[in-house]
């Protein structure tokens, strides 16, 4: 007997009344119908009639399906052989024709499953969905990926202006729109005009810039004591080397240049010395903040803060560096005696190879200044902690706790009087 062209599933939608579901296509076993409720596979609790009529046959439930389940009886046979047969053996048409049928079954599921599958013409063009929906794809990575709804609304759009119209034109350019306000003309489309001469917004303007004498070069301070001077904050600030104005994070995570620069020549236009985007901000900002340091003769200071550092920190010159005290504060109670966490300004090291801190200048300097903060260790991803060379004669080292480090957390080369 020849497999009739069927299709060989069929679905319902129960009304918790019903127990008998017949199916139309040919089954040889009452094993070979698959049967599932909401798509979850049942196996027990009905039976199977019409195994071996073309026609088809019945599945009866024990208990009705629940109202509204969506019932779906499936055709599925093995894809592996029954039959071995044997040399000499007897080679019934019967067993030849079902191990046949068997086969034809199971290249008719298979056409099925194919026909819902993600295609595309064979001659190119896009895969065609035929209207259906994609669920659980994962968020994108690369360019070319597909986005889901969640990162669409999530990422872009909650952070876009966005319009009842189906379309805007876009901003103008950076050069048309510096120190210009956003306007829309009598269309909707945004333009960049000048605030009038001496207006509020041209002075919010100025305030908000960060050009060389606006911003903070606008803003007057003056001590409220006899005989201090007026001066502007922009001078005020400059007092201090602070490396949180050098893009520090201090938040004891790792935080890679690649976060906020898109590649790594774009990293050298801020910092000239790094050389991959895996270095920490953290440890960019203060390597910025000592060079900066070193020529308007200034200290660099270093808040509270968690800061982590994964390259070399080099000072060429003997620095003056201090923080806002690096030991750790002890719980003490009549029960625990036991230390707390580091409190105050740590400088976290995953310098795998090599220094956290070095400091050694090309020729002896004198005044070396470091106190009040902490170098840790992290387990298994550091080396050395402090390397100080060719500093000394009035060099002070103060509160500088050193903990955690496999090799040495002190390398000491030639000081003198430090």
């Amino acid at each position: 007997m020849s497999v009739p062209n069927q299709t060989p599933y069929i679905i319902y939608n129960a009304n918790g009344l019903t127990t008998v579901f017949p199916f139309e296509f040919y089954i040889i076993n009452a094993n070979d119908i698959q049967v599932t409720i909401n798509g979850t596979l049942v196996s027990s609790g009905y039976s199977v009639s019409g195994a071996g009529n073309v026609g088809g046959g019945d599945v009866i439930f024990i208990t009705p399906p629940a109202n509204g389940s969506v019932v779906m009886l499936e055709r599925v046979v093995p894809t592996y052989r029954l039959t071995d047969y044997q040399d000499n053996g007897d080679l019934l048409a019967d067993t030849v024709n079902k191990d046949f049928d068997r086969l034809w079954m199971a290249i008719q599921r298979s056409s099925i499953y194919l026909g819902l599958a993600l295609r595309r013409p064979l001659f190119g063009g896009p895969f065609n969905a035929e209207g259906y929906r994609i669920e659980k794809l994962a968020d994108p990575v690369n360019e070319q990926d597909a986005a889901t709804k969640k990162y669409v609304e999530t990422v872009s759009l909650a952070r876009t202006l966005r319009v009842p119209e189906s379309t805007v034109q876009p901003t103008p350019p950076v050069s048309a729109r510096a120190n210009h306000l956003l306007a829309f003309n009598s269309e909707g489309n945004p333009i960049a005009v000048l605030p009038a001469s001496g207006s509020a917004s041209e002075v919010l303007i100025d305030l908000a810039s960060s050009e060389d004498g606006k911003g903070d070069a606008l803003v007057a301070v003056k001590q409220p004591f006899t005989g201090a001077a007026a001066r502007t904050q922009h001078d005020k600030n400059k007092d201090v080397i602070n490396v949180k104005d050098f893009g520090a994070r201090g938040d004891g995570s790792d935080h890679p240049l690649g976060e906020v620069f898109p590649s790594l020549a774009s990293a050298q236009a801020v910092y000239p010395f790094v050389a991959s985007l895996s270095q920490t901000q953290d440890y960019a900002a203060i390597q910025a903040a000592i060079n900066a340091a070193k020529t308007i003769n200034a200290a660099v200071f270093i808040p509270s803060g968690q800061y982590v550092v994964n390259s070399t920190i080099l000072a060429d010159y003997a620095i003056s560096m201090y923080g806002e005290g690096g030991q750790g504060l002890r719980d003490v109670s009549a029960e625990n005696h036991s230390p707390s966490p580091v409190r105050g300004t740590v400088i976290i090291s995953k310098v795998v190879s090599g220094r956290t801190l070095s400091i050694s200048p090309a020729k002896y300097c004198f005044g070396l200044t470091l106190r009040d903060f902490a170098i840790w260790g992290v387990e298994g991803q550091c080396d050395v902690g402090l390397h100080i060379a060719n500093v000394g004669w009035m060099g002070i080292v103060s509160g500088v706790n050193i903990q955690h480090f496999p090799n040495q957390g002190l390398d000491i080369g030639y000081i003198q009087d430090t």
